[in-house]
This record gives C-alpha cells, structure tokens and sequence, in this order.
C-alpha cells in the first residue's frame, strides 16, 4: 500500500474516528493519534520475533491529562511522547515536565534509559542545543542549572548520557509501519489498514488496563484478523443477507433512466451521481454522525430521506465500512447481526450502518444499537413519520439525533440548477418559481421534482404508500379518509373532522383508537387536523392520491358520499363548480341521479349552487373551442370588455357602443365585433347543466312538502325558465297568500314573490293590486321606511337615517329600492331620500342628504340573474388570462415599470430639449420616444391579473386592495402615455388639463403603489429586489413630473426664453414652487392674526391628489361648535379665496390636543366674500363648511397636534347625543 496523500487521508479519518468513538471529543484526538500510532510502531518492531520475551507497557493514552503518556519496553526503556503543531522552545519544553518525568525514573533506577519522541519543529535555542548535542559532548550550563533547582542529587553528565530525542513525523510513522506488517508480520500488500486498525483499537483497551504485552497478545490480534476473512461466511446474517455490505462501485447494472423514471434511489444510483446533491442537510447529517451513534432521517413520503441517506454513505465510505441491515426481526437475527458487527470491528473495520426506512422486518433494530452501543458503530436510519411512531424506540436510551427534513425556497432553487445541469428539465419549464409555489406549502421534494421533469415519480411512491397500508390495522378506515380527504383537496373544500370520523366509524368501522390513527395520517399523508376541519393532502399528490383510491370504485360514488358530509353552502358550492371535472362518461349519468336524489327534499339554495357550479364549466370548454379567438381580444389589450360583449345572456351590445364613440379605441372595438362574429352562438342544449336541470325537475316533481326556507327559489325557477324546462312548485304555488307572506322574513318573502311573478304573471298581477297596501306596509315596516309614497307611476320611499349609518347610505338607499322593485316592478322611477337631524345645521347635512337621494328606473336597476349569470361567465373567460404564479406576475409587473421608467426618461430628455431649443437633441429623443410609447403602451395592455390559485369561490381575491392600487397607477400611467402628445400639441387646453390631471396621478401614487407591491411581496416571496427599481422611479418621475409643469407654466417659450440646462432649470424653479401654496397660506394667515385675537398653528406641506388640493391648520382656543365663532372666522379668513387650494381643514386646538375639525371649500370664501360686498346674486347653498371626524390622517400634516382622549364626560356627551336623535327618530315616525 503506497502512502500517498489520499491513502494518508483515508487512514486518518478511520484511525481518528475510532479514537473519539472510544474517547470522546473533549480531548486533543490529534495529540492523542500519535501516541497509539507510536505505540503500534514499537509493538509491531520490538515485539516482531516469537522468541523474544520483551514485554511493553502503554500508560496514559486515554488520560485527560495528556502530559503523562508514555511507553515503557522491558528492558527498561522509557519513552514519552509529545504532539503539537507549534513549535516547541526550552520554555515550553520544561513546563511540560518531560525532563521532570525522566529524572523521577533515573533516580529509582539509574540504569534505565529515556527516549522523547516528537514530531513538532523545534525553536532555535537552548532546547535545540540539546537535541542536538553530540554524543559526550559538555552539558550546557541552562539544563544543568535547571535540574538542579529540580533536583540537586542528580548527576546531570550521567542523566543526559541516558537520554535521547527522536523526531518522528507522522507520514514516516505510516510508512514504517506498513514496512514492518509486509515484512516481519507477513501482511499482504493492500490489507494493511485492516490490521492497522484492530492493533490501533486494541492499544486503547492496553492502555486502560496497564497491560504488558507480549508477542502472543500482538500475534493473537493478528491472527484474528486473518481467521476473519475465512470465517465470515458462516455467520447467519451474512448467509441470509440479514446485513450486506454496501457497494458504491457496482455501475453496470444500472440505467440513469431507471432513476429518473421513477424508481427509488439507491447506492448505485448515488454511485452514478443521478441524484441531486442537498448539501445542507448532508452536512448536517454528517456533523450528527459524528456526535450520535444513531442519526435517524424522518419526514414524510417523498422528501428524499432514502437518497440522503445513501448520499451520507457514499461521502462517508472513505472513513467508514458501509453495511445495510435488511432484517433485523427476531432475537436470533438481532445476536447474529451483532456478533457480525463486532468480528468486523475487531479486525479494524468502522462501521456505518444504514437501516432504509423502519418496517416490520427490521423492527428489532433498538435492540441491535443497544448491543454494540460501545463500539464504533454508526447508525443511520430513514423513517416515515407513521413508521417511526409503531418502530420507534425509547430514545432516552439511546444517543440518537433526529433529523426531520423538508425542502426549502432556496434548496428548490439549487435543485433545479442541478436538474438543468444534468438536462432532466422538462422542456417546456424555464423557471422553478412558479413550481415551486405550488408545492411551498408543504414542501414536498418529490413533487416539486415531479414539476420538474414531469416524471411519474410520485405516482409510484403514493402507490407503495397505500399498498403498506393495505398492511396495516383499520386499513379500511385509513383508506377511505384519505379517499375523502384527497378527494375534498381536489375540489378546494374542507371537511369537519367529526363529520367524516363519524361517517367513517359507522361506514366502515375503526379497529384502534381514531387519535392514534389521526396522529399517524397527519403527517405521513399531510392530512391537516384541527380540532374542526381536515384538510387533504397539496393538490398535485391529492390528484394521484385520489386516482389511485378510484382504481376500483367509481369516483361518482365517492364523489356523492363527499357531498353528504360537506357542512356549508360554501364548500357546497366550490364543490358543485369543481366536481364535474371528475366524472367519467360512463357514470355521469349516476352522479346526476346521486345528487339530485339528495338535494331534492332540500333547501333550494342547495340546488342553485350546483346548477351555478356546474354551468362554471361550460364558459371554460367555450373558451377552449374559441380559444383562438379570445387570445387575439387579450392581445388586442381587451380581454374583460370583450369577455362581457360575448356573454350570451346580455342583450346590451356593449361593444357597438364603444365602437361608435369618436375616440383611439374605436378600431380595436370594431375588430372586437368582427372577432363576435366568428364566435358561434352558444346554446344550453345539451349541456351539462341541462343534463342535471332534467334530472332535478323530475325529482322535484315528486316533492310534497314545503321547503324550511324560500332562500334560493327564484334564482332556482330562473334557471328552469333560461333552460327552458317548464317546472312548476304546486305545494309552493298553493301557500302564496297574503298572510303568509306578511309572516315571513322580508328575505324569503322576496324570493317567494319574485317565484309568484315568474311563475304565474296575471295571478301575481292581480294579487299585487287586491294587496298593495298590506304589502307597502310589510315593506314600509321590515324595511324601516318612514314613508313610502306612489305617484304618478313613480314610488318615492324616505327613511330615517342614523349618525352610525352614514358611510352605508348608498347601500341603505339601493337596498329600499331593489326590495320595492321585486314586490312592485312596475313603477317608472323609485326614488330614495334619507331624513337626518339637521344638527348642527341643515346646511351641514345637505350634503351628506343629496347621498342619499336616488332616482331608478326598472331599466337601471337590472336584473339580478342575469348580472349573476354574465358576472360567472366573464369571471372564468378571464381567469384563463391570469398570471400562472406570483413570480410571472412579480416579473411582468416589474418589466411594466422599467419599461416606464425608460419612456420617461425619454420623454424628460424630449422636454429638456424643448427648454434648451436644442434640435439636435430634439431629434435624437423623438425618434425614440414613439418606440418606446408603443412598448410601454403594449406591456400594459397584455399584463395579466395576479393568480387566483385554488382560491374558493366565496373567498376575497388575494390582495385585492394592493391589486387595486397597482392597477390605479398602471391606468395613470397608460393614460397619461396615451395623453403625452397633448402635453405639447393639444387640440385644446382640456386635452392639456386632462393629461396633467393623470401625470399628477402618476406622480402623487407612485409611493402608494410601491407600498402596495412590497406588501405583496413581503406576504408571499420577493424574488427580484425592487429596491434599486423604486429609487431610479421616485427620481425619474419626480423629474418628469417637475419638467412638464415647468413646460406648461414657461409656455409659450418663446416669450419666456430658452435656458442653457434644462434640468438644473427645472430643479431651481421647482425648490421655489413646490412650497408657493405653503408660503401664501403663511402670509395670509400671519396678516389675519395681525389684525384679530387668532392665534395659527400652519403645517409645513400639503395634501395633493390628481385633481384636489388640501391644506391643514390649527386655530388655538376656539370653539367650532358655535355658529357665530366659525362665521366670525370665516370673515377673517375670506382672504383664503386666492390660495391655490380647493380645501382647507380646520383643527380647533388647545393645549397642544385637538378638540374639534371643520372643512372648507375654497369657493365658500369667494362667495362669503362677495356675499359681505353685498352682491343679491350670491348664494352659500352646498358651501357651508362640513364637520370633520378627527383623525390620525387628519393631523399627519401638524405632528404637534396630538388626538384627545375620549373622557367620561365626553362619554356621556354622546350618550346623551344618541338619545336626543333616537326621540327625533321617534317623532318623525309618528
């Protein structure tokens, strides 16, 4: 065997790793290494021939206290050993007190001799003096004066002549030793580490026991080892393979296809390099071996606990011998496993065990870690979560680290470079984002690899996981949750835990407790488990799930079992959309029956989800007939406005309308009619939703009794009526009298009267005429209308409104007239007006009265079915024009703002050249300008929606507020792109004012929208940094922003003169106009306290949006509650009228606290103003300031102002508040 580095390597890790097996870590290993390989090297040298009755004695090799090594040799040979990797000085020699050590021997025998062996550099010095003074030469006079302060008895000539010094690297050692087994022990070549290793492992049992050794002891560890290699074969567990030795090297019966088709990993395929490589976990696994004898590898099905498990061996097989124990059951199994382990140990092999995955067969694995707990032996052992709560052991017992994986965002990432590297990426895949979000939920390796490669993988380890639990106790139960566990996934719905046990129990039964059962599915299956719901598994392995367990049974089966357990009209209705995607052919047909047998007693409600979700399908497999002609309306920019002008239910031709508007829009809406008239007309006919509708009528045919609630049933005789399946309710028809009707919720009795009207239209007609008044007095009560008038084919309903009701009163208002419109659809108008206490005037709440006042006709009230109806249909053709993932949609929204930023760049650099007169640059700028138009203008219109997901039908859209945020900004934006030419050469000064009005927009929100998009990112992944992004946009904007108004107010420029820079222009003048309306406001409110007892506090900055202007100040000591004080104020500040302001908010403030808030227009100064001159044909009507609710957002502006508190006394100022409007409310309805 050469002593090459690698070879040198290979040894140390063994020799190393057995010494902290034997001696733990907390020593110098190094140190310690040394001295037993030395030790080997004069055993193997002094005791090579059997004749020889020399004896050596090993001391202190496994003492803490490593100064006291040392070996002794019969014939009174002393060595001691030191190992260090610095260099060693008299100093430090002495202090080591090896010398000390040799003159305690000499002086009880002065006879021996002593020996330090070393194998650090020595310094120059004294101490190399020594070393190296030659044989009789004179003892230097340091070492003499220092054994006498030791000890003055000693004869320092003699005792140095006794004394020798032998430096020893380490590499010789090995070279040495290998000499010394080839020659005097006759080894074979190539064996050497074998024998190296047992002689290294039994020096540490002699040195414990201060044992002399002989040559028969040294002969015997030889002998051992040899006999090994013959013996081996008859031990049991290697004979039945209950315990095999690993081969890394085997290659030529394995395919790299065979792994990427699915198969699990294996040594061979580690071997090969097929697997990726997850270095985190790997290294943890390492470390734990290091320090544990057992590292158990634990995670559910499919994260890859097998491979890294044989990835650790096969990094590790350098320092290790790895074996695999394939069965370990019995008692017999267990002791001839053992016995094994310790043969292979006592001939110097290190063992690295793997158990892959805990079964039956191998259960009696604690009892094998126990028996050669003090052995070198390593453990490594995969389990699933299941797996390891029936073959654990008590851990307590053990030293064992548990490793529980999973796959991270960043592992995700490094798995695909990995896969890409090796050319396993399916061809269609050009980014792991938006896979990986599929799978971040539970981070599942197997199936994001399945995303990956699009390899059956997954199919194949979900099939070995159910064909196990056929295995197993409650089988049958387990199965049948998971079937409707994986089932429910696929549909987007949850199921009550209790419901399903209990349908499970009495289906099925239960064989062991059902929290043990729980507890073993939650997290092999990643079933979740509350204390309410279970939710199934993610929905890519709940799919093959849910495949695998309908192998034999009808899913349409399953599928109506589900339905039976579902608790909420939600999930009934998310079930009833989703479902259909599942039948087969062949058992469509009994699901149709399945269903409408268990919803035709029922509440109607029920089955208008399943007809509405049902229909979800058909706007789907529309849009994949026509696909071709929905993507060019979406690459047109028009996808939503045609979606709603191809809605087969209308009957507004939405896109004629805009086609004929004199606007740059009108030729895409003339190509949206021309692409209409391809679209084939769609009809019910044979639909899947007409399939159900005949199978519920037929059932409801036979229905006798009355329903628990009317909820559902217009919507329910729409659907029959659009249809056209002739379907009446006779036990219905029959109880529509009036005074049933006057007994039911307002609710249902609107649903009744909508059916009567439906139904039968001249009986409803004359019921409406004989009861109108008992019915506008129903309405009049449940509706809380104080009157409800009819005159002149019009009805006018007022109402009281409360002060808590005021941010509802659109609401409140639309409520009353669709309520009247369902009873009595025969009006011209209906008309709504709130009545208020007119506190504190009944100027002040003219405005918030006009709110309410309403006027519809029948025509713009509409017709809820039909809104419903085209609302299901526009919703799914758009879905298919979402984003795929919050990565595509970060990286489109991302791309739509640089291609911004460069458009208005260009556009500033257009500007400047226009301030400087520079044509060349004029040019240059407006070749590039139309390009850049054009892409930002086609990037905009071609972005796509934020992803729904799996989101559920009755559930808010993700981020709908910060979406709505984005999508305002992006509209700024695409207008005012639109608009730029108006800017310089507009048909009018509105075009110009109008384009402004969306630059400012563009401006003022661009933090609002940056806001928004980072809380969009911080909720889900921010995978591209934005930051540098958002930068270059608040500098660019602000300076295309500041270069535009500068252009406007400097027109024409030929009168106001070009300026040499145009943007140090425009940053001079803009430092002075942005605080122009801050200074005027200052002037004239230093000039009013000037002349009055007023005393302001101003704010520093204002409040702008694209079209309005708000400036906030504090007055001192004021009472805003009293008339004659605000209009005494007001006259002093008439000379607000001149601000460029259209608001001014008001804070009466005292002591620092604010007591009080009023809002003025500007306008109401001009007309106080004028109305003081005396002009007769000024009015204050609609101007009178309004009271504000203080606020934080109210005082952003005037951080010295704080908020009140709330006192008692104000406490009951407003109880006492509320019962005066209650006892107003009480007369106005009298």
């Amino acid at each position: 065997m050469e002593i090459t580095p690698s070879t040198l390597n290979k040894i140390n890790e063994s020799l190393s790793g057995l010494l902290q097996r034997r001696i733990g870590g907390s020593v110098n290993i190094k140190g310690i290494h040394y001295q037993v390989l030395y030790g080997c090297y004069i055993l193997l040298k002094e005791l090579s021939d059997s004749t020889n009755i020399r004896t050596v004695t090993l001391e202190g090799i496994e003492d803490i206290d490593l100064n006291c090594s040392k070996i002794y040799a019969n014939d009174s040979v002393y060595i001691q050993l030191k190992s260090s990797v610095n260099k060693m000085d008299a100093g430090s020699f002495w202090t080591m007190g090896v010398l000390q050590n040799f003159i305690d021997a000499y002086l009880i025998s002065s006879q021996s001799r002593f020996k330090l062996v070393y194998n650090m550099h020595i310094a120059n010095g004294n101490l190399s003096t020594l070393i190296n003074r030659k044989e009789k030469a004179v003892v230097p006079n340091f070492w003499i004066e220092k054994i006498k302060t030791y000890n003055a008895n000693v004869d320092c000539n003699d005792f140095f002549s006794k004394v020798s010094f032998e430096f020893q690297p380490l590499n010789d050692l090995y070279a040495k030793i290998q000499a010394i087994l080839i020659k005097d022990w006759n080894i074979n070549i190539g064996t050497e580490l074998q024998f190296l290793r047992s002689i290294f492992y039994h020096i540490l049992i002699w040195s414990k026991e201060r044992k002399k050794i002989t040559y028969l002891d040294l002969n015997a560890v030889i002998q051992e080892v040899k006999d090994s290699y013959s013996k081996a074969h008859t031990n049991e567990a290697v004979k039945n393979n209950w315990i095999i030795k690993v081969d890394y090297d085997s290659k030529h019966n394995y395919k790299a296809e065979d792994y990427y088709d699915g198969k699990a990993a294996r040594p061979q395929h580690i071997a090969l390099g097929l697997p990726v490589k997850r270095k985190v976990w790997q290294k943890q696994i390492i470390g734990n071996v290091s320090s544990s004898d057992v590292v158990l590898i634990k995670s559910s099905s499919g994260q890859g606990k097998s491979t890294l498990a044989w990835q650790t061996g096969f990094q590790l097989c350098t320092a290790f011998t790895v074996y695999q124990i394939n069965n370990c059951k019995s008692s017999a199994e267990v002791n001839s496993i053992a016995e094994f382990i310790e043969s292979r140990i006592l001939i110097g092999e290190i063992l690295l065990v793997i158990i892959d995955g805990l079964t039956t067969a191998v259960e009696a694995w604690p009892e094998v870690v126990r028996r050669t707990m003090d052995t070198t032996a390593k453990f490594i052992i995969t389990s699933r979560e299941e797996d390891w709560h029936r073959y654990g052991a008590d851990i307590s017992r053990i030293n064992i680290s548990i490793v529980d994986i999973y796959l991270s965002f960043k592992e995700a990432g490094d798995i695909y470079e990995q896969l890409k590297r090796k050319g396993k990426i399916y061809p269609g895949i050009k980014e792991w984002q938006p896979l990986w979000e599929r799978v971040s939920q539970k981070g599942l390796l197997i199936e994001f690899t399945f995303l990956l490669t699009q390899g059956q993988m997954i199919e194949e380890r979900l099939s070995y996981q159910l064909n196990a639990l056929h295995n197993t106790k409650s089988s049958g139960a387990k199965l049948e949750i998971l079937r409707m566990a994986t089932l429910a996934d696929c549909l987007s719905i949850r199921l009550k835990t209790s419901v399903l046990l209990k349908y499970v129990k009495d289906e099925i039964g239960f064989d062991q407790d059902r929290d043990f059962i729980i507890s073993e599915l939650e997290k092999e299956y990643l079933i979740n488990f509350d204390s309410q719901y279970i939710e199934g598994l993610h929905p890519i392995r709940s799919g093959h799930m849910k495949n695998l367990l309908h192998k034999n049974i009808p899913i349409e089966m399953s599928l109506i079992n589900l339905f039976k357990l579902i608790d909420s009209d939600s999930r009934r209705h998310d079930f009833f959309i989703n479902a259909p995607h599942l039948l087969t052919k062949d058992n469509k047909q009994q699901y149709y029956d399945g269903i409408a047998e268990l919803l035709y007693e029922g509440k109607y409600s029920d089955m208008v989800y399943a007809l509405d979700g049902i229909m979800h399908s058909e706007p789907r497999r529309y849009w994949s007939e026509n696909r071709a002609v929905f993507d060019e309306a979406y690459s047109l920019g028009g996808i939503e406005i045609f979606s709603l002008g191809t809605v087969p239910f209308s009957k507004i031709d939405s896109l004629e309308q805009f086609a004929n508007l004199n606007w740059d829009k009108a030729a895409t809406f003339r190509r949206f009619i021309e692409l209409k008239q391809k679209l084939p007309t769609y009809s019910f006919e044979n639909t899947e939703v007409f399939l159900f509708a005949k199978v519920l009528q037929a059932k409801l045919n036979q229905r006798k009794t009355l329903p628990e609630s009317y909820e559902g049933l217009e919507f329910l005789i729409r659907w029959f009526n659009a249809l056209n399946i002739n379907t009446t309710f006779p036990s219905v028809s029959q109880s529509i009298t009036i005074s049933n009707i006057v007994e039911l919720p307002l609710n249902e009795a609107k649903e009744l009267m909508l059916y009567f009207r439906i139904s039968d239209l001249p009986t409803y007609q004359k019921f409406i005429e004989i009861n109108r008044n008992v019915l506008i007095s129903y309405l009049k009560y449940h509706t809380g209308s104080l009157t409800i008038e009819e005159a002149d084919g019009n009805v006018q309903m007022n109402y009281v409104l409360a002060d808590n009701e005021l941010d509802r009163i659109n609401e409140l208002s639309m409520y009353r007239i669709n309520l009247m419109h369902a009873f009595f659809p025969y009006f011209n108008l209906y008309s709504t007006e709130a009545i208020l206490l007119p506190f504190p005037s009944e100027e002040i709440i003219a405005v918030t009265r006009n709110a309410s006042i309403k006027k519809l006709s029948s025509e713009a009230i509409g017709d809820t079915f039909n809104q419903h109806l085209n609302k299901l249909w526009t919703v799914a053709i758009t879905r298919n024009y979402e984003e795929g993932s919050a990565y595509a949609w970060q990286n489109s929204i991302l791309n739509v703002r640089q291609l911004g930023i460069d458009w208005a760049k260009n556009s500033i650099t257009f500007v400047d050249s226009l301030l400087e007169g520079n044509l060349e640059k004029r040019k240059k700028s407006a070749s590039t300008i139309d390009q850049r138009k054009k892409e930002l203008a086609n990037a905009l219109a071609l972005r796509k929606a934020y992803p729904s997901y799996e989101r559920k039908y009755f559930e808010p859209k993700d981020f709908a507020d910060e979406q709505a945020t984005i999508d305002s900004w992006l509209d700024s934006l695409a207008k005012f792109n639109s608009q730029l030419l108006n800017i310089f050469l507009p048909e009018d000064e509105q075009a110009r004012h109008v384009a402004l009005i969306n630059l400012k927009a563009l401006y003022l929100d661009l933090q609002k929208m940056q806001q928004a998009f980072a809380q969009m990112e911080h909720k889900t992944i921010a995978y591209f940094d934005s930051g540098s992004l958002c930068i270059d946009e608040n500098t660019t904007y602000k300076r295309m922003y500041t270069s535009v108004l500068y252009y406007v107010s400097h027109l024409p420029l030929e009168l106001t003169g070009l300026v040499h820079v145009g943007r140090v222009a425009v940053e001079d003048w803009w430092k002075t106009e942005e605080s122009k309306l801050i200074r005027h406001v200052d002037r004239i409110l230093k000039k009013v306290e000037q002349s009055t007892t007023y005393r302001f506090i101003t704010s520093n900055s204002s409040i702008e949006t694209s079209t309005l202007t708000y400036y906030t100040f504090g007055v001192e000591n004021i009472d805003l509650a009293d008339a004659d004080v605000i209009l005494s104020l007001s006259s002093a500040l008439s000379g607000l009228k001149e601000a460029a302001c259209d608001f001014f908010t008001i804070i009466s403030v005292k002591n620092s606290t604010a007591t009080g808030a009023v809002r003025f227009r500007r306008d109401f100064f001009s007309a106080l103003s004028s109305y003081i001159s005396g002009d007769p044909n000024i009015s204050l009507k609609g101007l009178f300031p309004l009271p504000v609710a203080l606020s934080a957002e109210i005082l952003s502006t005037l951080p010295d102002i704080s908020m009140p508190d709330i006192p008692n006394a104000t406490k009951k100022m407003e109880m006492q508040v509320k019962i005066l409007i209650e006892l107003w409310q009480l007369s106005e309805h009298r």
